[in-house]
């Protein structure tokens, strides 16, 4: 035969507390999307920026292809010819989940680089993203 000990804490206010917090959780739907948007709002400053997650520049664009963009009359910003990355940004929330992805399939040549292309990255949480998503979560519980 087994040992077995139980525990029972009867204290009314952490009951209170913690049944506070439970209903808070409820609300985590619409927690989860306020930190998917402002991931969305990050990355689509970051493109204003031209940097990456963690805030550091993009490799400023080589000489001919500020030639090249000039006599196509494109913007010269980087990764902003047409603005169909940048304005690729989505965002899918669950209870589980927040996922920020692209769909623009050139991302991943940027995000990673190849031959011809310098390695910029757009996906990812810089730690003043982590910070701020953290602080979303507590304000979460805490209310």
């Amino acid at each position: 035969m087994g040992t077995s000990i139980k525990l029972r804490y009867d204290d009314k206010k952490t009951r209170v507390e913690l049944d506070k917090v439970l209903s808070n959780l409820k609300d985590i739907n619409s927690t989860n999307k306020k930190v998917g948007d402002y991931l969305v709002a990050r990355s689509r400053s970051n493109f204003e920026n031209e940097v990456d997650p963690s805030g550091r520049s993009w490799k400023p664009l080589s000489p001919a292809t500020i030639e090249r963009k000039r006599r196509e009359g494109s913007s010269l910003k980087i990764l902003q010819r047409t603005g169909k990355m940048k304005n690729s940004v989505y965002v899918t929330v669950n209870r589980a989940s927040v996922v920020v992805g692209y769909s623009d399939p050139k991302v991943v040549y940027h995000q990673l680089g190849t031959d011809r292309t310098p390695k910029r990255e757009v996906v990812g949480i810089g730690e003043k993203d982590r910070q701020a998503v953290a602080d979303i979560y507590a304000r979460l519980l805490t209310r």
